[in-house]
């Protein structure tokens, strides 16, 4: 293991690097490079043909959603040709920033390029409107007079909450569609097609929050058999839709939340089955009966048993004392037969921002400790 991180100052250092590769210059750090591939996906399943921008404008949404790019740390020797780690974020997330150093310290310590792969409308398959204040805080007043008594409503999640509230069905929708970019992008590395990589090299996974989620519907319905020798490492994540609780201004509002759990535990099966296009997709892959044993921990228990613990020596989860959106018992009842470790850190953090950056010293490193903590012992699993 190569030495430890200091976290705030590669921050810093890695979000410079970030622009001047997203504008096509080769460039990176200490024997990592950083660039960008561009991905084609495919929303014709999804209708979003309605009014009253910048929310439902389908020029606009598939502009962005559909055709994007994606960035990857290569580190450098042979091993980033023939290994691959997929890192996958949080809800309602429109910036690379905090996970750069995450992906970066990957690659540099398992030599193992890192691919970090957007899901459906987040970071830079939205529109760039969504991640402006400015231009979303009507929006935020607006909602505020529909739904008086609403609470956690802000500039950051008005768009994603407003999309949600009007529409709880996109939830399914866009994860189906991140899921099969995601086995679009194993098929191309597996088939030799993708540029970055030799033909079967390995796919492993470091999976976050929402994430995790979209990696557990993966690895239950396991299309093809493409993850069969795969390594996961879970942070933050891991147990049923049910026992999320993402009320914050950086993800939902009540108004939001409420809705999403109504819709999903009371009603989503009974939509699919009047939809053909949604029977359809929910039969396909797998993904569907995944999705739905995955909103409920009953669901999970009654429809793959303690699937989870047959994974034991490929899958490795750390969660957080503190967290109060994914909490460390929801994930222990999910994953109850694999690794689990729980740890706490000796500063203030949250489940939306573990590793804070400040300017203080004292905090500083504690945040370089606690991220070299969780971020040597998911290098040292998935080596």
């Amino acid at each position: 293991m190569v030495n430890n991180t200091n976290y705030t100052e590669l921050h810093r250092r890695l979000k410079e690097i970030y622009s001047k590769a997203f504008d096509g210059n080769k460039t990176g750090y200490k024997g990592v490079t950083l660039l960008f591939r561009s991905f084609t996906s495919d929303s014709s399943f999804i209708d979003e043909k309605q009014s009253n921008p910048p929310f439902y404008d389908s020029g606009i949404l598939k502009k962005y959603n559909d055709n994007f790019k994606y960035p990857v740390f290569v580190p450098e020797g042979e091993k980033a040709r023939k290994q691959v780690i997929i890192l996958l974020h949080g809800l309602n997330e429109r910036d690379w920033g905090k996970y750069l150093t995450w992906a970066y310290s990957l690659a540099q310590k398992t030599g193992k390029s890192v691919i970090m792969f957007p899901i459906s409308y987040h970071m830079n398959r939205a529109p760039e409107q969504w991640n402006n204040p400015r231009q979303m805080l009507p929006y935020v007043q607006k909602r505020k007079k529909l739904f008086p008594g609403i609470k956690m409503l802000s500039v950051a999640n008005v768009a994603i909450s407003e999309r949600l509230t009007n529409k709880p069905e996109r939830l399914f929708l866009s994860g189906y569609q991140a899921a099969t970019d995601l086995i679009n992008l194993i098929d191309s590395i597996n088939s030799g097609k993708h540029p970055l990589f030799d033909k079967n090299a390995s796919v492993d996974f470091f999976s976050y929050s929402i994430g995790t989620f979209l990696t557990q519907i993966l690895m239950l319905g396991n299309p093809g058999k493409k993850l069969d020798n795969s390594k996961f490492f879970f942070f933050c994540g891991g147990s049923s839709f049910e026992d999320m609780h993402g009320i914050s201004k950086y993800i939902l509002d009540t108004k939001a939340s409420e809705i999403l759990r109504y819709y999903y535990l009371n009603k989503f099966e009974d939509d699919v089955n009047k939809n053909k296009t949604w029977r359809e997709l929910y039969e396909r892959f797998g993904l569907g009966e995944a999705f739905k044993a995955m909103l409920s921990f009953n669901f999970l228990k009654h429809t793959y048993g303690g699937l989870f613990s047959g994974y034991k020596d490929r899958l490795m989860t750390t969660v957080l004392k503190k967290d109060n959106v994914i909490s460390p018992d929801a994930v222990k009842k999910v994953l109850k037969g694999s690794i689990v470790n729980e740890l706490d850190f000796g500063y203030r953090y949250i489940h939306e921002n573990p590793f804070p950056v400040s300017n203080t010293p004292a905090i500083s490193n504690l945040v370089n400790t606690a991220f070299n903590m969780v971020i040597n012992k998911a290098a040292s699993f998935l080596i």
